[in-house]
């Protein structure tokens, strides 16, 4: 059931990238919904190898959807993945807020090594200090739009955290 989520999920993240690409377009950085999605996924299940896995197969969409090898969004979106498990408990118990503002560093961490597999590769690639600054706008373009997400999967969680006595007023 939980892998029927994760694609369903992936699927519905890529059309709202590929429908929303044009319309959020500012100075052509737009929001990497996949990334986004990518993150949330790990850091909203229980830490585990799988959630790098799943991470990974999101990234491999977003090779698919992006056109580039094969292999650089699965390296990507698993490192993410990864460093989100090593954080563990301490990202999942942040504040919406603060899940947003470290949300900045991990698309950053993704889109720079998408640049890098992709220069690897022999890709044609912009210039670095274009790829950089455009990898930071995405990054931070991301983390705006991931605060209503953030406040979103906080809520759904808040009925099991009140079952278990965990929330204070």
């Amino acid at each position: 059931m939980i892998w029927l989520t994760l694609i369903g999920g992936t699927y519905i993240v890529t059309l709202l990238e590929i429908a929303l690409a044009q319309t959020l377009d500012v100075h052509h950085a737009t929001p990497c919904w996949l990334a986004l999605w990518a993150i949330v996924w790990v850091a909203s299940h229980r830490a585990s190898q799988w959630n790098i896995l799943a991470a990974g197969a999101i990234g491999l969409i977003f090779d698919l959807n992006s056109g580039s090898h094969l292999g650089v969004g699965v390296l990507a979106f698993g490192a993410a993945g990864f460093a989100i498990e090593r954080l563990g408990v301490r990202f999942r118990r942040l504040d919406p807020l603060l899940r947003a503002l470290a949300t900045t560093p991990l698309v950053l961490l993704v889109m720079l090594l998408v640049f890098a597999g992709n220069r690897i590769v022999g890709e044609p690639v912009p210039p670095i200090t274009l790829a950089v600054s455009r990898a930071v706008m995405i990054a931070a373009y991301t983390a705006a739009v991931s605060l209503p997400v953030w406040m979103c999967s906080g809520w759904l969680r808040e009925p099991s955290q009140a079952r278990l006595g965990r929330l204070s007023f």
